[in-house]
């Protein structure tokens, strides 16, 4: 049986598999601090919680992983204009600016499928929030490209779920990912658990 792989499970793999053979103790903050992200990228907040608990507290007091935990924290809580917010405003090292605004992206993608899915109508404040868009031109430019309707009396925006062929199949494919993604999970806490045992 092939299961469905995601986007970075190698590279969550061969950063596990450092991990675990690394010596002294410990991996380096590098891989850390890419492995926790890559979590976070997965929605896969419960490997990205045990990562965290298990990586050294030396390690720890690193500010850059400490505040990618701290988004980790915010996506466990479905805080996710605070998530936005730290994307944003802190000082990302350059090999970690790219992988968070993607993260961002990713956010944002899920949440206009959410929002497509469970909402017709959905008051614009709640809009900027779910989407992290706090300028006004920028979330009108997003209604409109979504061909969504603003009503500015009401300030509410009626969202045209478009349910085409590749919406479907993009969703479709998301809820296998996810199921993928738990399965995927569940292995590999059976491994490390048989692991501990023998």
């Amino acid at each position: 049986m092939e299961s469905n792989k995601s986007e970075y499970s190698e590279r969550i793999e061969a950063l596990e598999l450092q991990e675990l053979t690394a010596q002294n103790g410990g991996a380096s903050l590098e891989v850390y601090k890419e492995l926790l992200l890559l979590y976070l990228m997965e929605f896969d907040l419960i490997n990205a919680k045990f990562l965290w608990k298990r990586i050294p507290l030396t390690v720890k007091l690193d500010n850059e992983l400490t505040t990618i935990w701290k988004i980790g924290q915010c996506l466990w809580r479905r805080e996710f204009p605070a998530v936005y917010e730290i994307i944003k405003s802190h000082e990302w090292s350059e090999a970690f600016k790219e992988p968070l605004l993607k993260l961002y992206s990713i956010l944002q993608n899920r949440m206009t499928c959410l929002i497509e899915n469970a909402y017709s109508l959905v008051k614009v404040e709640d809009l900027s929030q779910a989407l992290g868009i706090s300028e006004e031109q920028q979330l009108l430019d997003f209604i409109n490209n979504r061909k969504w309707v603003l009503h500015s009396d009401t300030k509410l925006v009626k969202v045209d779920c478009q349910r085409d062929e590749s919406n479907t199949t993009t969703a479709n494919t998301q809820d296998k990912l996810d199921s993928s993604t738990l399965t995927q999970s569940l292995h590999r806490l059976t491994d490390y658990v048989s692991f501990l045992e023998n």
